[in-house]
């Protein structure tokens, strides 16, 4: 029984993402936001909308982190081209700049835990297979 509630919440967390960013795609398509000096208005609107659907998800008791995964997924496919060029530039160098900010902290972070850990080398598996996706990840992004 529980696992129909699981299944149950998830569809109304995707649908509820989906509805969202669809209603969102709208709005920039006729709102007509991409004139004159409203480039850094359309921009600001862009990447805070998600956190609004976070917001939205977790006041419903769904999970925000979900919410925002199907927002950013569903924005990206049909919202980011109803934005302006100036703005769809921005957007797309500002996020490449956060996920680049995220990754170097996550290395920076797992370099201090292995350092600052007593080390217990019975997790040989695990050091190797987290090696093997750091040196993989960066590789996997720069192909897609």
């Amino acid at each position: 029984m529980h696992t129909g509630k699981t299944v149950l919440f998830s569809f109304l967390l995707c649908r509820h993402a989906c509805l969202y960013s669809l209603i969102l795609s709208n709005l920039f398509k006729y709102a007509e936001l991409g004139v004159e000096n409203l480039h850094n208005l359309e921009s600001c609107l862009f990447v805070l909308f998600p956190y609004f659907s976070y917001m939205l998800a977790e006041g419903l008791g769904l999970s925000g982190i979900v919410s925002i995964l199907f927002t950013g997924i569903v924005m990206k496919r049909y919202t980011f081209y109803n934005l302006s060029e100036d703005s769809q530039r921005f957007t797309a160098r500002f996020f490449h700049l956060l996920s680049s900010l995220a990754e170097a902290f996550i290395f920076i972070y797992m370099g201090f835990d292995i350092a600052m850990e007593r080390q217990s080398w019975s997790h040989i598996g695990f050091i190797f297979f987290s090696i093997v996706s750091f040196d993989s990840a960066p590789t996997c992004d720069f192909y897609t």
